[in-house]
């Protein structure tokens, strides 16, 4: 489901994450640990629930006015929950990509590989996580072949990974082998 169902019924939000959980069960014997709603849409009240549902982690919106002085680089916890752990979205980074990327209005257009990495890797030392969240339709339809992203994309890993601090992996590894620094609070739906 892609819909908005977890800011108005409880009961179809909880039908609409159950469905495809058991649809992954029963094909690969798999249950994801990590909830992603759709648009990264949270809020603290939701917590519980997706915690009952059975689910360790949450991607959420890495927004300023949630974050404040704060970098989204850590993982931190919900206010509501001593269990769920956040990762959120540096919206800064992962945008570069998926809005940015082919603007020739934007002045740091053409985007290449080693200048990306470099922001990236002026964030060791300044948190435990760099979460890049991008969409599909980033990559064919935001970003089409002829902008470059794929060559990018295929150069990216390697030039990511050139810095000894760094690894890919994947949100229930950063959930299983990192420990939240704070709380922070979803009042209102980002």
């Amino acid at each position: 489901y892609h819909s908005l169902a977890s800011i108005f019924s409880t009961e179809e939000f909880r039908e609409q994450v159950i469905m495809p959980t058991r649809v992954l069960d029963d094909l690969f014997g798999f249950r994801p640990r990590v909830f992603r709603n759709t648009e990264l849409i949270f809020k603290d009240s939701m917590a519980k629930e997706i915690e009952n549902l059975g689910f360790h982690g949450v991607l959420a919106e890495g927004a300023d006015k949630i974050l404040g002085w704060r970098s989204p680089n850590f993982v931190y916890q919900t206010q509501s929950s001593h269990k769920l752990s956040l990762l959120l979205k540096n919206y800064r980074l992962s945008d570069d990509l998926a809005f940015r990327f082919s603007n020739q209005a934007w002045s740091e257009w053409p985007l290449d590989v080693m200048t990306y990495t470099n922001w990236i890797h002026q964030t060791a030392g300044q948190g435990n996580v760099v979460n890049l969240f991008m969409d599909y339709e980033t990559f064919g339809e935001h970003q089409w072949k002829e902008s470059g992203i794929f060559d990018f994309m295929a150069a990216f890993p390697k030039a990511a990974l050139a810095h000894p601090d760094f690894r890919f992996s994947t949100p229930s590894e950063v959930i299983s082998h990192t420990h939240p620094v704070s709380k922070i609070a979803f009042d209102n739906y980002v």
